[in-house]
């Protein structure tokens, strides 16, 4: 399947405030559902968790439905399933959701209410990506870019992590669009990344050498770092691959191709 922007028209809506409510829904084929609170801020409510993740995300499905939209795509994630332990666990579709966050759990029951929706008149479609990144991308991968640009020797430690290149979970989009596909999608890059792998390929994107070291002197760079942002740098966090519908072919772009794409001036 070739994929081509050309072929599909985009209209975003922002539902910031209610103006959403008077829009007439039935032009469009189908409606992606982005909008999201991920991280709390100091002072917010968490509430607004299931204010926005939860309750807006269920009032625009029932429109879409009430309007004759053929299809719905909810963007949810990977932290519905919690703390899955990666010693004992891959996550698959039949892993038991069970959030450790209000962010997981805001999602989790806007899945389950937008789930009861689906019909054949109605295509509900779930997306639960893992660690989404792409040239500029916030979050979890800025801070990996960040720690790969401005130190040059890391701890030799191997993981595997889930991850998926945003141009890949475009085409997933564009997939599921164009054939008017349901039920629950947890792509991912087709190999799993090695955190130190990612490192060298950054930096050798950018002529810089990097070294892996052990014993006292890793012990001290990871002393430097908080335990939260080793779990997030070095933790395991793995998707098994027999869940992620590779036989949809939407990695267009191969993980070293894709780095290369994102340090790209």
């Amino acid at each position: 399947m070739h994929y081509s922007p050309d072929d599909i028209c985009f209209k975003s809506i922002s539902v910031r405030t209610d103006n959403w409510k008077d829009m007439d829904f039935s032009e469009f084929d189908c409606i992606v559902h982005l909008a999201a609170i991920v991280h709390k801020k100091k002072r917010m409510d968490e509430k607004i968790f299931f204010q926005v993740n939860t309750d807006l995300a269920i009032k625009i499905a029932r429109k879409a439905k009430k309007d004759g939209v053929p299809n719905f795509i909810l963007f949810s994630t990977i932290a519905v399933y919690g703390d899955v332990s990666p010693e004992t666990d891959l996550i698959t579709k039949d892993t038991k959701l069970n959030p450790s966050s209000l962010y997981g759990e805001s999602k989790r029951q806007a899945e389950m209410a937008i789930n009861e929706l689906s019909s054949k008149s109605f295509k509900v479609a779930i997306i639960r990506p893992p660690m989404v990144y792409g040239k500029n991308s916030p979050g979890n991968f800025s801070l990996l870019e960040k720690l790969a640009l401005h130190w040059g020797i890391f701890p030799n430690i191997t993981n595997s992590r889930s991850m998926i290149y945003i141009e890949n979970l475009c085409y997933l989009i564009y997939i599921i669009i164009s054939n008017r596909l349901d039920g629950t999608y947890l792509p991912q890059n087709k190999e799993y990344v090695v955190t130190n792998n990612l490192i060298s390929l950054i930096r050798k994107e950018h002529r810089k050498r990097t070294y892996f070291i052990l014993g006292r002197f890793s012990r001290f760079i990871f002393s430097l770092l908080s335990l939260s942002l080793i779990k997030k740098v070095y933790g395991d966090l793995m998707i098994d691959q027999s869940s992620s519908d590779f036989e949809l072919d939407y990695n267009q772009i191969s993980f070293q191709g894709s780095i290369t794409a994102t340090q790209k001036k």
